[in-house]
Order: structure tokens, then C-alpha cells, then sequence
């Protein structure tokens, strides 16, 4: 099986074999049995060794989290902030996740390790409270434009709606 695995690295890049692996089930079934026989110790170090030194990941849970997380990290990169939406199209699977680590927080669910790598991330819990404060910001930002330049983007405020059979406007 050992031989079947390195096969499988070498087409795969990596040696998480799905336990429902359709093209060879019963590899899949062996790497579940290695990583149980390892978690309860019943693993001897000589065949531990031999799976690491292929890349192998004991944790799939972990292994997936991490690169989530590195994601996350890019994410933050490209836009400057963790406030993903959860309906973001272009990355569905890390849309999911950032609301995973939503819920486990307001859980108080979350390994505190993580929740302490998300903060120091800038990742909120509430997004709506970070659009408020973002928004919020905005005015200050645009302080140094004068009123004749923000007239574009104001304009459609100062447009007076049409009277419906005399009734105030205001009351609509």
C-alpha cells in the first residue's frame, strides 16, 4: 500500500486520499487506518517516519484550516480587509469558511489559538458593525474635496421629489 501511496503523491501532489476515493478505495481506507492507528498510538515510529517523510498530514481538519486561513491571509492582501461576504461568488469555499469562523466565535467555539491568529488578522465577527465603522470613516476622508467638487456625488440628494395630490413630501 506504502508503494500505492507514493503513486498517488506523485500524480496528486500530496498524499490526502479521500477514504471514498472511487479509483482505489482501498487505499483510501489504508491512509484512514494509518491516521487512526497514529492518533491511538499504534503506530511504530518506523512506518510514522516513512509516511512523513512523504508529506504526509496526519490532521486533515488542521491541514484544512491552515490553508483556509492562508486564503484568508491573501484575501486581506488583495482588499484590505477580512469583512468577506458570505455570499461572495468568486470564492464560494472561503466565503463558507469565513462564516464557519463566524459562528464558531459567537459560540465561543473557536480554539483560542485561532481566534487569536483571526484577530491579529483584523478578522471581525460582525460585519455589519465594520461597514458602519467604515462607512463612518468615509466623510472624514473626503473632508479635503470642497462642495463644489462633491456636487456630482451629492446632486441627486438636492432634486425635489414631485408633489402626489398635494400631500407634504415628507410624509411619503
Amino acid at each position: 500500500m506504502f508503494g500505492r501511496l507514493v503513486a498517488y503523491k506523485k500524480e496528486h501532489g500530496d498524499c490526502n486520499v479521500r477514504q471514498s476515493w472511487k479509483e482505489d478505495r482501498a487505499l483510501g481506507r489504508w491512509v484512514s487506518i494509518q491516521r487512526r492507528a497514529k492518533a491511538q498510538n499504534k503506530l511504530s515510529s518506523q512506518r510514522r517516519h516513512r509516511l512523513e517523510s512523504l508529506g504526509f498530514v496526519w490532521n486533515m481538519a488542521e491541514e484544512f484550516w491552515e490553508k483556509m486561513y492562508q486564503e484568508l491571509v491573501a484575501y486581506k492582501k488583495r482588499h484590505g480587509h477580512c469583512n468577506m461576504s458570505r455570499s461572495d461568488e468568486r470564492n464560494q469555499s472561503l466565503a463558507s469558511w469565513v462564516n464557519n469562523q463566524r459562528y464558531l466565535i459567537s459560540m465561543h467555539r473557536l480554539l483560542p489559538d485561532r481566534l487569536r491568529r483571526l484577530n491579529a488578522l483584523g478578522f471581525t465577527k460582525n460585519t455589519k458593525n465594520a461597514k458602519w465603522g467604515e462607512m463612518y470613516a468615509r466623510p472624514a476622508a473626503l473632508d479635503h474635496l470642497s462642495t463644489r467638487s462633491l456636487s456630482p456625488l451629492i446632486s441627486h440628494r438636492r432634486q425635489r421629489r414631485p408633489r402626489r395630490c398635494g400631500v407634504n413630501p415628507c410624509f411619503w
